[in-house]
């Protein structure tokens, strides 16, 4: 059986090529194959669970830490606001960025719903980080691990778009393809391997990203910038006289919307403290240290997916 810190390095090997392309206007398709893959690979989790399913399921009980590690997770799910610009820029119609947004978010959420009831319900206290790891072993569980790695190979692509164009710019790679480009791609990809071997357990480290950066990046961030941008077209619109040509009041912002924002701000400033807390407790425990894939030794199979 080939194991957790090989398969690292073949997955990575498939997708380096792929992640040599442009912007997502030039890899526009690899979406609609990641978001078919996921919708059938949740069916199948669906349906495998269902066979799966025992009476008197056990529930653990939630406290602080186990809520505010489950919202890290949440908050890295719901968290692709970095890649956000790159792709209202590729857009035909820019405008049209608030709706697709809208239309993701439903999706996302029309998919997820499915899966955290089913491992609440069918599996309880023994669910794992990956509910693929609770799936009874068969051909739905691994046509569910072939979609899903499908659906990595085809969005990484999209996600690290952000990671890429704005390292390019800095290095000033040309934008058209190019050794430099390919060079450039490959080394942040290596970076990642050598993150995935060096840490085996991912799913706390997960749940810390996702409560600490996150949260700042999903929740916080873009009411703040919401604000002084507002704050800033209405200043210049003044300045350069603009405003008395423009309708009354297009740049006040109402009350129950500014209500909303801060609440929206005071959550997530206060999940995103006690979040990154318990992940940092989590992380620092003596049961969550693993030796790294690659320092564990050849026969052993170390890494959590």
């Amino acid at each position: 059986m080939i194991q957790c810190s090989y398969w690292i390095l073949i997955v990575a090997a498939v997708l380096c090529p792929l992640l040599w392309l442009g912007t997502p206007k030039d890899f526009w398709p690899l979406a609609f194959g990641a978001a078919a893959a996921t919708a059938i690979a949740v069916l199948l989790v669906v349906i495998q669970a269902a066979e799966d399913a025992q009476p008197d399921v056990q529930q653990t009980s939630t406290g602080f830490s186990a809520f505010f590690l489950a919202f890290g997770t949440m908050a890295f799910a719901f968290g692709g606001h970095p890649t956000f610009p790159t792709v209202q820029d590729d857009m035909k119609e820019g405008r049209k960025f608030g709706k697709a947004v809208l239309f993701a978010y439903i999706m996302i959420i029309l998919l997820y719903i499915p899966i955290i009831v089913t491992g609440f319900a069918v599996y309880g206290d023994k669910l794992e980080h990956n509910i693929l790891k609770n799936m009874t072993s068969g051909g739905l569980q691994y046509a569910s691990l072939i979609l899903v790695t499908l659906h990595l190979l085809t969005a990484s692509n999209i996600v690290w778009s952000a990671v890429f164009q704005e390292t390019e710019e800095i290095l000033k790679v040309p934008k058209h393809f190019g050794w430099k480009r390919a060079l450039v791609r490959t080394g942040l990809l290596l970076i990642a391997v050598f993150i995935a071997e060096s840490i085996p357990t991912f799913g706390v480290l997960l749940d810390l990203l996702g409560a600490s950066t996150m949260s700042f990046l999903a929740f916080i961030f873009p009411c703040l910038f919401y604000l002084i941008l507002t704050r800033q077209f209405k200043a210049a619109a003044v300045e350069s006289g603009e405003i008395d040509r423009l309708p009354a009041g297009i740049f006040d912002i109402p009350l129950w919307e500014k209500t909303l924002i801060y609440e929206i701000i005071i959550v997530g400033l206060f999940a995103a403290v006690s979040g990154t807390y318990a992940g940092f407790s989590e992380l620092v425990a003596p049961a969550a240290f693993t030796r790294p894939c690659y320092l564990a030794g050849a026969s052993a199979n170390t890494c959590e997916g």
